[in-house]
C-alpha cells in the first residue's frame, strides 16, 4: 500500500524543488500560516488536490512550474550589454539594493532573496522577449527611470543616488 502524503514531505519536496518556502506557497496558494498548518499535517490529512501535486512531484520534479532564477552575472552582463554605462555597483542599485551589495550580486553562489530573484527571471524574460536592439536598450532605460522614480518618490536625489544609494524603506515627512 503506498504511503500517504503527510506535512514532512513538503519540506522534502521543497529540497528536491531546490526552491524557497516562497514558491511552494505560490504553488500551493497558501499563505506563511497556512504552511506552518500544513507542515504538522499527518497522513491523509492533505486536500485530495495537494497530495496529488506533491505526489507528482516529488515523482517528477522536472514537472515543476516554478521557474528557475536567472544568474544576476548573466542579467548583468545582459542589461550592460544594452547600457554599457551600467556599472557592477548600479547593478544592485537598479534592483532596490545597496550599492555595496555588487559583489553579493555578481556571485552566483551567494543567496538572494525570493523578491531579488523574481525580479531578475522578470527582467530576463522581457530582455528575450524583446526583438531589436533598441527596444532593449529602451528596457533599460525604463529600468533607471523607474528606480529613479522611486528614489525622488522617497526623497533621495536621483543622480546621487546611483552612487550612494542608501534605499530607505519609508519616507520622511
Amino acid at each position: 500500500m503506498p504511503k500517504a502524503i503527510d506535512g514532512k514531505m513538503l519540506n522534502i519536496l521543497k529540497g528536491m524543488l531546490g526552491t524557497r518556502t516562497s514558491s511552494l506557497l505560490w504553488l500551493f496558494g497558501w499563505g506563511s500560516p497556512q504552511w506552518t498548518q500544513a507542515t504538522k499535517r499527518g497522513p491523509g490529512e492533505f486536500a485530495g488536490q495537494h497530495s496529488l501535486m506533491i505526489r507528482l512531484l516529488m515523482d517528477r520534479p522536472d514537472l515543476s512550474p516554478i521557474p528557475e532564477p536567472p544568474s544576476s552575472r548573466d542579467v548583468y552582463e545582459l542589461l550592460s550589454t544594452y547600457d554599457p554605462t551600467l556599472t557592477p555597483r548600479e547593478f544592485p542599485v537598479l534592483l532596490g539594493l545597496q550599492p555595496g551589495s555588487k559583489d553579493r550580486m555578481l556571485d552566483d553562489e551567494a543567496t538572494k532573496t525570493a523578491v531579488v530573484n523574481h525580479y531578475l527571471l522578470i527582467i530576463k524574460q522581457e530582455m528575450e522577449r524583446l526583438e531589436t536592439p533598441a527596444k532593449k536598450r529602451e528596457f533599460v532605460a525604463y529600468l533607471r527611470s523607474i528606480a529613479e522614480e522611486e528614489a525622488e518618490s522617497r526623497g533621495l536625489d536621483k543622480k546621487s543616488f546611483w552612487k550612494e544609494g542608501g534605499w530607505r524603506s519609508s519616507i520622511k515627512k
